[in-house]
């Protein structure tokens, strides 16, 4: 006994049925098929959350107690530096784990289950698959950072703004707390996920992906925190008077008005521009008088912090998108 098999159609071959499953029911199967990951990412953000209120509401209310000196009364009894430290780093490490733990798995799991091809026999294309298991998940941790950041950025408030400025740990530029908006967490939280996502289509293996997701996001915001960022636009130089005294010891004053500077770098330098080389460092302070040497700052002014978020935000979401762009183009050419 023999059975005849029908040719399969080429809508059925390219998993592309004229009666398409409709993109709420793929979101919906997503939902069911990641609802443990996304379990624990809602008592992360809800543990965050917790922390962030039970510190912060007697942290307000000291602060309306005290009224305006209140942080200069009891900075000495109090570790704010330390706690906002913890928070940083706290929340730092959440957008890591998105990539980790939600992101590199994600397409991985998928595949070696068979799922995806499941999918794809019950008339959704692959890249509505794809998109149906990453644009919802990436939609909630940007809603996620965006209330974190926000309640981060309540809980920072009562600071004044001259302590936020002047002290370098309270800094809005410091590389910890400069993507702490809730945009740029945002930005940041996604930009973990969808790497994680790209690295799991290309790797196809759920333990060597949260490895790779963990070595190059790190790497990645280590860089940008460390020296990309600082250079988004061209840094400003200035030239300061020396007051060079017998010896090697110099004194100088500088005054950068109500816009302060982030100083990048500074050394002694000729009037022209050009710093000194190790061996004109050595000179005598007469020396020193004769040439004019001056010294010279390399900074950017902190009337560029906006500009400097808003560069940071466009470059993340267009990241993000070609990471995805480049999961389809590897899920279309490995299983095709």
């Amino acid at each position: 006994m023999t059975a005849a098999a029908h040719r399969a159609s080429p809508n059925q071959q390219s998993g592309k049925q004229t009666g398409a499953v409709p993109l709420r029911r793929l979101v919906r199967a997503t939902a069911r098929q990641h609802r443990m990951a996304l379990l624990w990412t809602s008592i992360v953000v809800l543990l965050l959350a917790i922390a962030l209120a039970a510190t912060g509401v007697p942290l307000h209310e000291l602060a309306a107690r005290g009224g305006p000196s209140w942080y200069g009364a009891t900075r000495a009894s109090v570790d704010y530096a330390g706690v906002l430290q913890a928070f940083e780093l706290a929340i730092q490490l959440a957008a890591l784990l998105a990539g980790m733990f939600l992101g590199a798995p994600l397409l991985p799991r998928e595949i070696q289950e068979g799922t995806a091809k499941l999918a794809w026999t019950q008339a959704a294309s692959r890249n509505r698959w794809l998109l149906a298991q990453v644009l919802p998940l990436a939609g909630l941790l940007a809603l996620a950072a965006l209330a974190i950041g926000a309640e981060f950025g309540w809980w920072l408030s009562p600071f004044p703004q001259s302590t936020i400025g002047q002290s370098r740990p309270w800094s809005p530029w410091w590389p910890l707390l400069f993507n702490l908006n809730p945009l740029l967490l945002a930005g940041w939280v996604v930009f973990a996920f969808t790497f994680g996502v790209f690295l799991g289509a290309a790797i196809r293996r759920t333990l060597p992906a949260m490895a790779a997701t963990l070595a190059c996001y790190g790497a990645v915001l280590f860089e940008v925190s460390g020296s990309w960022r600082m250079h988004y636009l061209a840094p400003l130089h200035r030239a300061v008077v020396v007051q060079f005294q017998s010896g090697s010891s110099y004194g100088y004053s500088v005054y950068w008005g109500a816009q302060r500077a982030v100083i990048m770098s500074q050394a002694l330098g000729w009037p022209d521009g050009r710093l000194l080389t190790d061996a004109e460092q050595l000179q005598s302070a007469a020396w020193m008088r004769l040439h004019h040497i001056v010294m010279w700052f390399t900074y950017q002014p902190s009337s560029r912090y906006h500009a400097f978020q808003a560069i940071e935000l466009g470059w993340l979401v267009a990241a993000s998108a070609l990471l995805v762009a480049g999961a389809i183009v590897v899920i279309r050419r490995r299983l095709a």
